[in-house]
């Protein structure tokens, strides 16, 4: 893994997800609110990185990839495919993604203050 995927690779999952949105946003297949719920998580790191703004804890902590992110990139996928196929897809799947998305900012405050471990 390179330091430079390590950058683009989200950059261009957002992008591929925000253009996908905008398409079915304008086809009327999503509405405002399932926009927010695939926004959650983006919402969510925005947050975080506010919070190390403020603390001054940005140098200090390493980006890397965490659970409730890879779960609520998971579902934005599958269901991405879903709605390009046409399916509709329940409210219970955009309500799972919001809620993994709140927990991406629980899980980063954890990987931020959990103790290092002596080597």
């Amino acid at each position: 893994v390179s330091r430079f995927g390590t950058f683009i690779d989200p950059i261009t999952d957002k992008l591929f997800v925000l253009t996908a949105l905008v398409v079915f946003f304008v086809d009327a297949q999503i509405g405002g609110m399932e926009i927010i719920a695939f926004l959650a998580r983006d919402l969510s790191l925005v947050l975080f990185s506010l919070f190390l703004l403020c603390i001054g804890g940005w140098a200090r902590f390493t980006v890397r990839s965490f659970y409730a992110g890879k779960c609520v990139t998971t579902l934005q996928f599958v269901t991405l495919l879903l709605l390009s196929l046409h399916y509709d897809v329940p409210l219970f799947v955009y309500a799972l993604m919001a809620l993994f998305g709140v927990a991406s900012f629980i899980e980063l405050l954890y990987i931020y203050y959990k103790p290092k471990k002596l080597s």
